[in-house]
């Protein structure tokens, strides 16, 4: 899952990431745009709460802050998501003065190439800094001592950092949640987010399986066709990462049961399917076109 910081202009540059075959699937993007990025800013009000991300997509053409202010804004983030891979995109060449900055963090990915010039050499960079191994210089003692950019945060950065090295232990008193992701219209992206859900939710701790109950779309059997790591159990059982997979099966004794209803609502393929819906704990309908924005 990747948050993009970008500008209005280049806000689609990642869009083709959620059916490419060059980085593991599914690929979730969440995009937050403007003219102006005060990367400071952000460092102080929202860096704490993205550690679900597994990269950070900063489009250096955006950002408005000074060499020192943006240098202590990247290493403000990078203590409080130390498991965070950086991306930076500064499509021509353009700020060269924010390209200096992060060389004093080693070498780090920077996509500078052209789509509309060459669409082949631009994805290859956007792979390489996806896959790039992040080997992030040690900068915590120099964000520690600069006080004056931050001066009401530093001991919570240092507390964050802490933190974030504990493991969080959730108690998940109930047993089968029972969860279902409908589509407001047919591709909106209930699977997509359903998948997610689940893999999130067994994440920090929880027991979860995934049920495809959207008809005869057969999702499942496409996922697990073309989706490394699936292990099958039975014929309609299956299981990748401690997630169980099931199609049109109720299983027992876990503590989240995800849904994935799709189109049954608007095909009526699946008889008292509202009735279903109306009994499961939580109900949520999907209805992005782009679901891997969520």
């Amino acid at each position: 899952m990747m948050l993009y910081l970008c500008s209005h202009s280049n806000v689609n540059l990642f869009d083709w990431l959620n059916e490419s075959s060059l980085v593991a699937q599914p690929f979730m993007l969440k995009k937050i745009s403007s003219t102006q990025l005060d990367l400071s800013a952000f460092a102080k009000k929202e860096a704490i709460s993205i550690n679900y991300y597994k990269y950070l997509a900063i489009d250096l053409s955006t950002v408005v802050n000074d060499r020192e202010t943006f240098k202590l804004a990247i290493q403000s983030i990078h203590i409080m998501n130390p498991k965070i891979k950086f991306l930076y995109v500064d499509i021509g060449n353009k700020t060269n003065t924010l390209q200096e900055v992060l060389k004093t963090f080693g070498d780090v990915p920077i996509i500078t190439e052209n789509p509309e010039e060459d669409m082949s050499r631009f994805k290859t960079q956007v792979t390489a800094g996806v896959q790039y191994t992040q080997q992030f210089l040690d900068t915590e003692k120099e964000s520690r001592d600069n006080t004056k950019i931050f001066p009401s945060t530093t001991k919570g950065i240092n507390e964050a950092f802490q933190k974030s090295e504990i493991k969080k232990d959730y108690l998940f008193k109930n047993q089968k949640v029972m969860v279902a992701v409908i589509n407001a219209y047919p591709r909106a992206g209930a699977t997509t987010l359903s998948i997610n859900m689940a893999a999130y939710l067994k994440s920090i701790g929880a027991t979860v399986s995934w049920v495809e109950l959207n008809g005869e779309l057969g999702h499942l059997e496409h996922i697990v066709n073309s989706t490394h790591g699936f292990t099958a159990v039975t014929e309609n059982r299956f299981e990748r990462e401690d997630v169980v997979y099931l199609k049109g099966e109720i299983p027992e004794e876990v503590n989240f049961v995800i849904n994935d209803m799709s189109r049954v609502i608007q095909d009526e393929s699946s008889e008292g399917a509202l009735e279903f819906t109306k009994n499961c704990n939580v109900a949520i309908l999907c209805g992005t076109s782009k679901p891997y924005e969520l």
